[in-house]
């Protein structure tokens, strides 16, 4: 159960950021950070990666 519910909520954020012009993102565990491209390679949005 808890994997075909994990499946389906990242095949949701998947949809949706190709919805809203997102192409792909880059995790950087060096910067912690999350940084989401356009099909141009304009960066849209960096994130900052919460440190517990």
């Amino acid at each position: 159960m808890y994997v075909r519910f994990f499946i389906h909520l990242n095949l949701t954020f998947c949809t949706q950021c190709a919805e809203t012009g997102v192409e792909k993102w880059i995790v950087d565990l060096s910067d912690m950070t999350c940084i989401y491209y356009d099909k141009s390679r304009t960066e849209i949005l960096v994130e900052c990666i919460p440190v517990p």
